[in-house]
């Protein structure tokens, strides 16, 4: 599991879970209320998350106004870590980029 206390807004980290990862987690060992202020503060990964079940509990861009559309948590993923992988596998000769799914979209005229 991971559990990333509220009051952090930046991790640049390839986060890795077989459970959970859990975006808003307080020092008391559970996820504030919901109205609480803690979880107003945005978050963003720059890497990736790989885990069991993402438990997204920020609330930032819950209010109105001008900040009503901001997102609470901003992943940004870098194929580049697709390439890293392949270059530190233990078994480089059999490791390769395979393609799971293609759908072929209409023209948008």
């Amino acid at each position: 599991m991971v559990h990333i206390d509220c009051s952090v807004t930046r991790i640049d980290a390839v986060l890795i879970a077989e459970g959970e990862v859990n975006t808003c987690f307080n020092e008391e060992g559970g996820s504030p209320g919901i109205n609480e202020a803690a979880r107003s503060n945005q978050l963003r990964i720059n890497g990736a998350v790989i885990a069991g079940k993402l438990i997204a509990n920020r609330t930032c861009g819950a209010a109105t106004g001008n900040y009503s559309m901001v997102p609470a948590e901003i992943i940004n993923f870098d194929p580049t870590l697709y390439l890293w992988g392949k270059s530190v596998s233990e078994n480089e000769a059999n490791m390769s980029l395979l393609t799971t799914y293609l759908h072929e979209l209409s023209p948008r005229y």
